[in-house]
């Protein structure tokens, strides 16, 4: 049999002795090794393992064997050992800690116990420990760091662990050390706590989150603030001067309305019907001094604009006569004293009901209808005519000219559900129903 290497056994082999028919005694340089030859069914035909006992002399002079002793003779004397012995693996080293230096302090260590020392930075950690090994002196060390149960396994040599910048956590540190030809041992180990610094606490770092969040929210809220302020003054400018080109709009409403029926009363005079006329003037006396008073007013009560749109199709009926009628229907559940409105808020929508509906249609039941209603926290006012319809309507229309009261009545709509803050729809749409086609000019606001 030609053995090229032996791995871990540096030595120079010499001299053969036979033990038994499958072990042979080897001479070596250093130490004594049994060579075996294995059986058939084992997985490496031969093993060579070292002797590692200090009793045996080395570079005998000569050896011997019989079926139980082998005989060793050197400078005159005789070592005899049992053939059995001198086959038995070797048993691993046995360690023990001694002592985890840790700065200026030392700690004593034991075995399966838990050492737990203060954090003290980035210094460097050093484990030192002993070997009792009864066979050979040649002792080969393996240690392990872990933070878990898994083991990562680095060789040492000599018997201290250097541990370099380590930081705070619990760890395990395991050690175990074989012979030449024994297999490792079984590991010492404990269990190394290194306390975390004051800044990894829990109470530290809840402090740390709590102030966080503290200053955080005073941040935001702040922010807040600011951009509320921000905002309310810009939106109290914005109202400002909504209000100022509301009351403005207010006002263009006056004397419209009254060019509107002066033209009315010069035609009468055309006519030469004084009595229309006389009636016309005295009925438009009044709506000149309902007007007067409430267009000063930013709003006025639902009441007195109801007052005046009832006047003012007084005086449309003593002009068209039987081609106007008309009729006012307000719910009993409605609070005219209560509900406030802008001046001149309905009577524009009447007004554009009869010149663009009623008056082109020249029929004796054309009629024009003013509903006041609620639907729970919803007022509804609605204008409704059967005049010639809003197809016909834009059809006979000039494109160049829009009617100056709708257009305005549309803009103090979307300024006043901006002052009010409240929702409000103007909408104009054709409905057919079983006494004919109507307009339905409607406002909705809720409350």
């Amino acid at each position: 049999m030609v053995i090229d290497t032996i791995p871990q056994q540096n030595c120079i082999w010499d001299r053969f002795f036979k033990l038994d028919n499958t072990h042979l005694l080897i001479s070596t340089n250093n130490l004594y090794r049994v060579f075996t030859i294995n059986p058939s069914s084992s997985k490496n035909k031969y093993s060579v393992t070292a002797i590692e006992t200090p009793f045996i002399p080395l570079r005998a002079e000569a050896v011997a064997c019989d079926n139980e002793n082998c005989y060793f003779f050197t400078n005159g004397s005789i070592t005899k050992f049992k053939i059995e012995n001198l086959l038995q693996k070797p048993k691993a080293p046995q360690v023990f800690f001694k002592t985890l230096e840790f700065g200026k302090k030392s700690y004593l260590i034991t075995d399966g116990k838990k050492l737990t020392i203060p954090y003290q930075g980035s210094r460097n950690i050093s484990i030192s420990f002993y070997t009792l090994s009864y066979s050979g002196k040649e002792v080969f060390y393996e240690y392990s760091f872990s933070t878990g149960a898994q083991n990562v396994w680095q060789k040492i040599n000599g018997e201290e662990i250097n541990l370099a910048d380590q930081h705070y956590g619990k760890f395990t540190i395991k050690i175990r050390a074989r012979s030449i030809s024994s297999e490792y041992g079984t590991p010492i180990q404990f269990e190394l706590e290194i306390e975390p610094p004051f800044w990894a606490t829990w109470w530290f770092i809840t402090i740390g989150i709590c102030l966080t969040t503290g200053i955080i929210v005073i941040i935001v809220r702040y922010r807040i603030l600011w951009v509320l302020k921000k905002n309310k003054k810009e939106n109290d400018t914005k109202i400002r001067f909504m209000k100022s080109e509301y009351k403005a709009l207010n006002a263009l409403m006056n004397p419209h309305f009254i060019f509107n029926t002066l033209n009315n009363v010069q035609g009468l005079v055309n006519r030469n019907d004084k009595l229309a006329a006389n009636e016309y003037l005295r009925i438009f006396a009044d709506l000149v001094r309902q007007n007067m008073h409430n267009v000063s007013k930013e709003m006025i009560p639902l009441q007195k604009e109801i007052d005046l749109v009832a006047n003012y199709l007084a005086l449309e009926k003593l002009r068209f006569k039987e081609l106007l009628n008309y009729s006012i229907n307000v719910d009993e559940d409605v609070d005219t004293a209560v509900i406030m409105v802008p001046p001149l808020f309905i009577q524009p929508l009447v007004e554009n009901s009869i010149k663009h509906g009623i008056l082109p249609r020249q029929s004796t039941d054309s009629c024009i209808e003013l509903n006041v209603y609620e639907t729970g926290d919803v007022l509804h006012i609605e204008v409704r005519d059967n005049g010639v319809g809003l197809s016909a309507a834009k059809k006979k229309a000039n494109p160049l000219h829009e009617s100056f009261g709708l257009k305005n009545i549309q803009d103090r709509i979307e300024q006043l559900s901006i002052i009010m803050g409240k929702k409000i729809e103007f909408k104009i749409e054709e409905v057919q129903e079983t006494t004919g086609q109507w307009t339905v000019v409607s406002i909705v606001i809720s409350f």
